[in-house]
């Protein structure tokens, strides 16, 4: 069985790349072609040569028309553009011709077309919704925006003399009715909004299918931060919360409700907010109590021992479909608390090995991390019980040998 997946950026942490290595442990090859790959290793590959200069200006054109042309919402847009896809499909069909399924992962910023995929003979697609861009006109987390529900006709996000979602929405019903689409889901949560959507009523089926960790490498550690260059100048004295996102101003990441709860908590003093990730000065100005910031972090092991000085990680995301960042932590033995509104609330188990924590509830997110910050007993239970779930279900063995079935599944449908 030979899978090729597809996905804009390669890199460490990615949970593609996590997918990919789960089934390769029970026995699937797996290819993954990316824009920008960032793990150097035979079985990935990086657009190169005449068809990278196309997909870079695909992706220079799609972030012009998203993010001037439309209003800023500080939500993420992609436009499903056809330009090249013709030349690109000559290009790269012979390369998609090896494998016995393509497996679309994200495909966002003008990479890989639904045209590009009309052309190519492949009759069965696997796609998985790491977000909702699969089953919108363009936006990658709607909010509360429902127009996905119908048609995704005039976007409360456009700007007065454009408007490409709808244009979007049926480019994707086209090949939704031309393919044979098969989704996975990371969460009951995700699985459900496809059900409600307009577009996911054409797929072939929805299965869920959780992000896997490798256990072996995000596990406890014995971190002594004083003698870690990583480390270096850090408050001796404080617990550390830490807050991860690619990038720190994204709205969807809830770092302007983590900052509202954090002022409410009893002792501020007793705290470093410790910040992963891009966008950080834009933010600097209203962390008025103790903060470091690591900047991006591209090396795991880096980011294990991170997860393992902190006290508590904050996940105040308004939606996730998953959160591996959550999994990541809970994995290492650091307890996190969440929103009890999507992803986060299928891993953790209330009062058991972490908090969730009423929906964007800055008083109870509060609330939430003045208890666990004023007992350690708790604290180290929820540690302990995080890394035990993470060990018993999301293991490389237990989900690749879900998603292996599946394609099988497919094959012979």
């Amino acid at each position: 069985m030979k899978i090729l997946f597809l996905n804009f950026r390669n890199n460490p942490s990615s949970a593609l790349l996590r997918i990919s290595e789960s089934l390769v442990k029970v026995g699937v090859s797996v290819c993954i072609f990316s824009y920008l790959s960032l793990v150097k290793e035979k079985k990935n590959h990086q657009a190169s040569g005449f068809g990278r200069a196309l997909f870079t200006f695909l992706f220079w054109y799609d972030i012009f028309v998203t993010r001037f042309v439309y209003k800023k919402t500080g939500r993420l847009f992609s436009r499903n553009t056809n330009l090249f896809s013709n030349i690109l499909a000559s290009i790269y069909a012979p390369f998609s011709h090896k494998f016995d399924l393509i497996h679309l992962h994200w495909i966002g910023h003008g990479f890989i077309s639904t045209h590009f995929l009309i052309k190519i003979k492949v009759k069965k697609i696997v796609v998985t919704l790491h977000d909702y861009y699969f089953i919108t006109g363009g936006c990658h987390i709607p909010g509360e925006c429902l127009k996905y529900t119908k048609s995704c006709s005039d976007c409360p996000a456009k700007n007065g003399f454009i408007d490409f979602t709808l244009e979007n929405f049926r480019q994707k019903e086209h090949l939704y009715k031309t393919k044979q689409i098969y989704a996975t889901a990371p969460s009951e949560i995700m699985k459900s909004k496809i059900v409600d959507s307009y577009l996911g009523h054409f797929f072939q089926e929805v299965l869920v299918v959780p992000n896997p960790i490798d256990i072996s490498i995000y596990k406890p550690l014995c971190v002594d931060f004083k003698k870690e260059f990583l480390f270096n100048g850090l408050p001796i004295d404080k617990k550390f919360l830490l807050f991860v996102s690619n990038n720190l101003i994204d709205y969807n990441k809830g770092m302007d409700l983590l900052l509202a709860s954090i002022k409410l908590i009893k002792n501020p003093d007793s705290i470093c907010l410790l910040t992963v990730g891009n966008n950080y000065s834009k933010i600097s100005d209203e962390l008025n109590f103790s903060h470091h910031h690591f900047g991006e972090i591209n090396s795991t092991i880096e980011m294990v021992k991170i997860y393992n000085l902190a006290y508590i990680t904050v996940v105040p995301s308004r939606f996730e479909s998953f959160s591996q960042v959550t999994l990541e932590s809970m994995s290492c033995g650091s307890p996190v608390i969440a929103f009890d509104s999507s992803g986060p609330s299928e891993i953790i188990t209330d009062n058991l090995d972490g908090f969730l924590v009423k929906s964007f509830s800055i008083e109870n997110f509060s609330e939430s991390i003045d208890n666990i910050l004023a007992d350690e007993l708790i604290r180290d239970s929820f540690a302990k019980k995080s890394r035990e779930k993470v060990v018993l279900k999301y293991s490389y063995e237990a989900i690749g040998g879900m998603m292996k079935n599946y394609y099988k599944k497919i094959m012979d449908a």
